[in-house]
């Protein structure tokens, strides 16, 4: 269920589950720099990606499964660690035992990270554990486990079990606390940590405000650019090369065991056109061999 604008606003009050998995940097999608920015108020609002609006839309889902496994929920929880700077917005909760449950859907638009393992372990990713780990620290019951419910690419719904480990449970005191005073309310930036490019775009911004900055950041920019360009412009000449020495194949050997060259033709149905057929430049595994 998509969150309202008065949770949103809420959530710049204290760290939440996700900000503390950035902030602990095991979060892939975002940096503690990112967390800073936003918690400081500095951001516009961030338009959902296909990914982000898939897990809102099929959370019903992942929860229904697991309310067959685990019994009635209690969803959408919202609960504050007192006088500090942690809370957690829960997916849902047990009703009975009162353990909370998070939902995740991963692998749907990508290739599924590897950190995702057998049904019934607690093998998830790091930023899914510490998830957990708020979870369990501001619950008032304080419980000693977190149920996974996910929708894996390929795998299908599966639970995970996530038993309450108490080093890492001050761990996150520890650093929730020192985050926020020397950064948020210093407004301080985190030091050795940079923010993601559509982060940092999103930065609110003063018409007409001109300021002086380090040349060496602009000379970089442009060296980088410069490059880009290059080695595209070089790609595409030596991909241009390997075709005409192709002639009329479709494929070719190289003289590296196990690989060739390819230039086959795929097609791409359109819902509303005829079917398209293009043709695709691939350095691939010899199937041949197989």
């Amino acid at each position: 269920m998509p969150i309202t604008e008065g949770q949103r606003e809420q959530r710049k009050q204290f760290l939440g589950s996700s900000d503390m998995a950035a902030v602990l940097n095991v979060d892939r999608w975002r940096t503690p720099y990112d967390v800073f920015l936003d918690k400081t108020g500095q951001l516009e609002d961030a338009e959902p990606n296909d990914a982000m609006l898939a897990g809102t839309w099929l959370e019903d889902g992942v929860l229904r499964f697991a309310e067959s496994k685990l019994g009635g929920l209690i969803k959408n929880q919202q609960h504050r660690l007192p006088d500090f700077y942690l809370g957690a917005n829960i997916d849902a909760v047990v009703a009975v035992s009162q353990l909370p449950v998070e939902a995740k859907t991963a692998g749907l638009f990508s290739p599924l990270p590897d950190a995702w393992g057998n049904e019934g372990t607690d093998e998830v990713p790091d930023y899914v554990v510490v998830q957990c780990h708020v979870h369990m620290i501001c619950m008032p019951t304080a419980p000693g486990m977190c149920y996974v419910a996910a929708l894996l690419g390929w795998r299908g719904f599966q639970m995970f079990e996530i038993g309450r480990n108490e080093e890492l449970c001050e761990l996150i005191r520890t650093t929730a606390k020192a985050f926020w005073e020397n950064h948020i309310l210093a407004k301080v930036p985190p030091p050795d940590s940079e923010p993601h490019l559509g982060v940092v775009r999103r930065v609110i911004r003063e018409p007409n405000k001109i300021i002086p900055i380090n040349p060496e950041l602009v000379e970089q920019y442009e060296r980088a650019c410069a490059e880009k360009k290059a080695a595209i412009t070089a790609c595409e000449e030596a991909q241009a090369a390997i075709l005409t020495e192709m002639g009329d194949a479709e494929g070719a050997e190289y003289g590296v065991e196990g690989k060739i060259v390819t230039f086959m033709e795929q097609s791409r149905k359109g819902y509303t056109v005829e079917p398209k057929t293009y043709r695709v430049f691939r350095i691939q595994k010899d199937r041949r061999a197989s």
